[in-house]
């Protein structure tokens, strides 16, 4: 009993150290998930959008609730990274869906009351089509979408998005280093 409480907790060192050792942007799989669908969203002032209407720029999707605290955490850096590559080929889009009788704060009193007027505020319609055509069970997710309109990367959970390596990443991406 004595041995295998050692073991266990030689283990759970060992897991929690290797993991301090990934980055957040090494949880962004980067393979070529196939073109983005035209799916039609709608911006915050309900005009409708496509992302092929982005062609030609870096598109970061990020799918996120009102609802979703983790979401909600994640909209400062998001807003801080957009805001930083503002004059570059880098749009980034949070995409909200319609849930019934959501319950909550509005996307726009959200938009205002974080000050995140850098970020791309859209809606999923047709009944959250780009949600289950990426099969987002989980929120946040983040799509990555290349100027051609190719999907290259993903990452599930909240992630700091202003931080250092993914300002580094997202250079690297512009200057088509990845």
């Amino acid at each position: 009993m004595k041995y295998v409480r050692w073991l266990l907790i030689y283990l759970s060192i060992t897991a929690f150290s290797s993991l301090s050792a990934f980055s957040h942007v090494d949880r962004f799989e980067l393979k070529d998930f196939g073109v983005m669908k035209n799916t039609p969203l709608l911006d915050i002032e309900g005009k409708r959008k496509t992302i092929k209407s982005y062609r030609g720029k870096y598109v970061l999707l990020t799918f996120w609730a009102t609802w979703c605290r983790a979401c909600l955490s994640e909209m400062p850096a998001l807003e801080k990274l957009a805001e930083q590559f503002k004059h570059d080929d880098l749009v980034v889009a949070v995409i909200s869906r319609e849930y019934g009788a959501q319950k909550g704060l509005s996307v726009k009193t959200v938009r205002l009351k974080g000050k995140l007027f850098h970020l791309e505020f859209l809606t999923d319609i047709d009944g959250g089509a780009l949600h289950k055509e990426y099969k987002i069970n989980g929120l946040p997710t983040a799509i990555l979408i290349d100027r051609g309109g190719r999907v290259i990367g993903r990452l599930e959970g909240a992630a700091p998005w202003n931080d250092r390596e993914f300002i580094r990443f997202f250079q690297d991406v512009l200057d088509d280093k990845i």
